[in-house]
């Protein structure tokens, strides 16, 4: 058994930068990676802000933790997740409106090998936060 603190997830953040959006910034930490890299478990924070994320064959849920992100669908349906709440979505594009500062807990199934090179370029990269940590 272990028990993850929350300093320490906090202490493993880095820069996690959207290609769309190359102001915008957000971090995150791996939690677990499985063996046959299918499965990632994440520990994400996120200050205000619009970003688009796109799912391709994949599913993600997004446990929150802390904060409000309204989930925006192609043709303008809306939904808002808040602290407790768990956003679940599967192959389609969608914009993350973060409208308080947020920390969700993530699980994606399963990757695409794309997926595994994005992260692992993410983590090589380990760039220093680009905001102040809440």
């Amino acid at each position: 058994m272990r028990i993850i603190k929350q300093e320490e997830l906090k202490k493993k953040l880095v820069d996690h930068p959207y290609a769309d959006v190359p102001d915008y910034h957000a971090a995150m930490t791996l939690v677990h990676l499985s063996e046959d890299e299918k499965m990632l478990i994440g520990y994400w924070e996120a200050p205000e802000g619009k970003v688009p994320i796109h799912y391709g064959n994949n599913a993600e849920y997004n446990y929150v933790i802390r904060g409000k992100i309204t989930v925006c669908e192609q043709g303008g349906r809306k939904q808002t997740a808040e602290k407790g709440d768990i956003i679940e979505c599967k192959g389609r594009d969608v914009v993350y409106e973060i409208e308080e500062y947020t920390q969700t807990l993530f699980i994606v199934y399963p990757q695409s090998e794309e997926d595994v090179r994005e992260l692992k370029n993410i983590l090589e990269a380990a760039g220093k936060v680009l905001f102040e940590i809440q």
